[in-house]
């Protein structure tokens, strides 16, 4: 199992990849390895993709109508139990299942974890303070420059 920012530095996988997480980062990952030519399934523990609030309704919108047309799998209300060599195991709706595959990407979320303790001369702009998406970044960055 590699993590999200692994894969995006370029750490390669296999053919049939389980995206752990529906959220955003999950959901352009599975995307671009479609894309790719490669096989994502899609474990999300939500009752929908992209559930998070403040994601633009068109990129989300399109990528569900896009996994559905191109019959991505995808695995909704779903929690992942265990990671093995060549599958994973989940609880679908108490139900244990397994699904096949060679490699396990998590996007399952992160925990702010700031380098610094805040004090006078730092501030937390970013997922250092509260994870968000490009927007909240980029207005938290503008907001805490303006007050300096």
């Amino acid at each position: 199992m590699i993590e999200a920012c692994e894969y995006l530095n370029g750490s390669q996988t296999g053919q049939k990849v389980a995206v752990i997480g529906g959220g955003l980062t999950g959901c352009e990952i599975a995307y671009e390895l479609a894309l790719q030519g490669k096989e994502p399934v899609i474990v999300e523990m939500k009752d929908d993709l992209i559930a998070q609030s403040g994601v633009c309704l068109a990129n989300s919108s399109y990528l569900r109508e896009w996994f559905a047309l191109h019959k991505v799998e995808v695995h909704l209300e779903t929690a992942l139990k265990e990671v093995k060599d060549d599958q994973i195991v989940c609880d679908c709706k108490g139900e244990e299942i397994t699904i096949p595959c060679d490699s396990v990407i998590s996007c399952a979320g992160y925990i702010p974890a700031p380098l610094a303790a805040k004090g006078r001369n730092v501030h937390y702009v970013g997922d250092c303070r509260q994870v968000g998406n490009l927007r909240t970044v980029i207005w938290s960055a503008y907001e805490t420059a303006m007050k300096i």
